[in-house]
Protein backbone atom coordinates (compact mmCIF):
# COMPACT_ATOMS: atom_id res chain seq x y z
CA UNK A 1 0.00 0.00 0.00
CA UNK A 2 2.73 2.33 0.83
CA UNK A 3 4.34 1.66 -2.59
CA UNK A 4 1.26 2.56 -4.46
CA UNK A 5 0.75 5.89 -2.61
CA UNK A 6 4.37 6.44 -2.79
CA UNK A 7 3.99 5.91 -7.13
CA UNK A 8 0.81 8.06 -6.91
CA UNK A 9 3.17 11.38 -5.59
CA UNK A 10 5.70 10.55 -7.07
CA UNK A 11 3.71 10.60 -10.60
CA UNK A 12 2.21 14.17 -9.42
CA UNK A 13 4.86 15.79 -8.50
CA UNK A 14 6.14 14.86 -12.10
CA UNK A 15 2.84 16.41 -13.58
CA UNK A 16 3.67 19.39 -11.36
CA UNK A 17 7.73 20.09 -12.75
CA UNK A 18 6.49 19.09 -16.14
CA UNK A 19 3.72 21.93 -16.23
CA UNK A 20 6.00 24.90 -14.82
CA UNK A 21 6.68 27.51 -17.76
CA UNK A 22 10.72 27.62 -17.64
CA UNK A 23 11.47 31.05 -18.75
CA UNK A 24 14.94 32.00 -20.73
CA UNK A 25 15.87 35.36 -19.63
CA UNK A 26 18.66 35.70 -21.92
CA UNK A 27 19.01 38.64 -24.20
CA UNK A 28 19.83 38.70 -27.90
CA UNK A 29 23.78 38.50 -26.46
CA UNK A 30 22.74 35.37 -24.61
CA UNK A 31 23.51 37.39 -21.66
CA UNK A 32 21.44 37.38 -18.40
CA UNK A 33 19.40 40.33 -17.58
CA UNK A 34 20.59 40.46 -14.47
CA UNK A 35 24.43 40.10 -15.47
CA UNK A 36 23.56 43.21 -17.43
CA UNK A 37 23.39 45.06 -14.38
CA UNK A 38 27.02 45.80 -12.90
CA UNK A 39 28.95 47.83 -10.15
CA UNK A 40 30.68 50.09 -11.97
CA UNK A 41 32.71 51.97 -9.45
CA UNK A 42 32.87 51.21 -5.88
CA UNK A 43 34.75 52.26 -2.26
CA UNK A 44 34.62 51.65 1.44
CA UNK A 45 36.44 53.24 4.13
CA UNK A 46 36.86 51.56 7.91
CA UNK A 47 36.58 54.12 10.60
CA UNK A 48 37.19 52.79 13.86
CA UNK A 49 36.07 55.92 15.17
CA UNK A 50 32.45 55.82 14.20
CA UNK A 51 30.20 54.90 17.21
CA UNK A 52 30.99 52.80 19.47
CA UNK A 53 32.56 50.08 18.03
CA UNK A 54 33.70 51.56 14.69
CA UNK A 55 32.19 50.88 11.06
CA UNK A 56 32.84 50.43 7.57
CA UNK A 57 31.10 52.43 5.25
CA UNK A 58 30.99 51.20 1.98
CA UNK A 59 29.18 52.71 -1.27
CA UNK A 60 28.56 50.88 -5.03
CA UNK A 61 27.90 52.50 -8.12
CA UNK A 62 25.80 50.33 -9.98
CA UNK A 63 24.85 50.75 -14.21
CA UNK A 64 21.90 49.36 -15.47
CA UNK A 65 23.02 48.08 -19.03
CA UNK A 66 19.77 46.36 -19.80
CA UNK A 67 16.77 48.20 -21.99
CA UNK A 68 14.59 47.12 -19.39
CA UNK A 69 13.88 49.46 -16.38
CA UNK A 70 15.14 47.73 -12.88
CA UNK A 71 12.74 48.33 -10.07
CA UNK A 72 15.70 47.22 -7.69
CA UNK A 73 18.97 46.36 -7.03
CA UNK A 74 20.81 44.21 -4.16
CA UNK A 75 24.56 44.53 -3.72
CA UNK A 76 26.17 42.58 -1.61
CA UNK A 77 29.36 43.48 0.27
CA UNK A 78 31.70 41.62 1.98
CA UNK A 79 35.35 42.09 3.89
CA UNK A 80 37.91 39.96 4.43
CA UNK A 81 41.40 40.03 6.19
CA UNK A 82 44.70 39.45 4.84
CA UNK A 83 44.56 35.82 4.63
CA UNK A 84 41.45 36.08 2.75
CA UNK A 85 39.04 34.88 5.28
CA UNK A 86 35.47 36.52 5.82
CA UNK A 87 35.01 38.85 8.55
CA UNK A 88 31.33 40.27 7.33
CA UNK A 89 28.93 40.98 4.94
CA UNK A 90 25.83 43.11 4.44
CA UNK A 91 23.48 44.12 1.65
CA UNK A 92 22.02 47.28 0.61
CA UNK A 93 19.80 48.05 -2.14
CA UNK A 94 20.07 50.60 -5.48
CA UNK A 95 16.27 51.73 -6.60
CA UNK A 96 14.76 52.51 -9.76
CA UNK A 97 17.88 52.57 -12.63
CA UNK A 98 16.16 53.57 -16.14
CA UNK A 99 18.25 52.19 -18.57
CA UNK A 100 21.93 53.13 -19.35
CA UNK A 101 21.43 54.60 -15.76
CA UNK A 102 23.08 54.23 -12.37
CA UNK A 103 22.38 54.87 -8.97
CA UNK A 104 23.92 54.30 -5.98
CA UNK A 105 23.58 51.72 -2.94
CA UNK A 106 25.19 52.61 0.16
CA UNK A 107 25.56 51.20 3.59
CA UNK A 108 27.92 50.57 7.05
CA UNK A 109 29.12 47.11 7.87
CA UNK A 110 30.39 45.83 11.09
CA UNK A 111 34.08 47.17 11.87
CA UNK A 112 36.88 44.11 13.19
CA UNK A 113 40.05 46.07 12.79
CA UNK A 114 41.71 43.11 10.33
CA UNK A 115 39.58 44.65 7.06
CA UNK A 116 42.19 44.14 3.95
CA UNK A 117 39.83 43.36 0.67
CA UNK A 118 36.33 43.94 0.07
CA UNK A 119 34.10 42.89 -2.97
CA UNK A 120 30.85 43.86 -4.28
CA UNK A 121 28.84 41.73 -6.24
CA UNK A 122 24.91 42.34 -7.60
CA UNK A 123 22.70 39.63 -5.57
CA UNK A 124 19.86 40.39 -6.61
CA UNK A 125 17.82 42.29 -9.71
CA UNK A 126 14.55 42.95 -10.14
CA UNK A 127 13.17 44.29 -13.13
CA UNK A 128 9.98 46.27 -13.85
CA UNK A 129 7.00 44.01 -14.45
CA UNK A 130 8.64 40.89 -12.81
Amino acid sequence: MKHIWLSVFIAAISIVISSCKIENSNNAAGQSEESSVTVVDSNWQADPSFGSSGSVRWVAMVRNNSQKHVEKVIVEFTTFDSSGRLITSTTSYAAAIPPGETRNAESYADYYGTEHSATFKISSVRFRGH
